[in-house]
């Protein structure tokens, strides 16, 4: 291969590995979108969800205790 080709398989590499995080990402907020959905019917429709660092903790909102759930994507 010439470095045209070279350059053209690397933009093509690039561009599709963009669109498939991009893809990936939208599913996943998705999940997660309907997965919160779903608890929260639980809870009238209220659900509170506490960041600490990578992990995520969905939390009842009356008693503010964490939600043990093996559902969850």
């Amino acid at each position: 291969m010439n470095e045209g080709q070279m350059i053209i398989l690397a933009i093509c590499a690039i561009a599709m590995s963009y669109r498939a995080y991009k893809i990936g990402i939208k599913a996943g907020i998705d999940t997660y979108v309907e997965y919160c959905k779903d608890l929260s019917k639980a809870h009238n429709g209220k659900v509170l969800i506490q960041f600490y660092g990578q992990d995520i903790h969905f939390l009842n909102p009356m008693t503010q205790k964490k939600l043990e759930d093996d559902n969850r994507p």
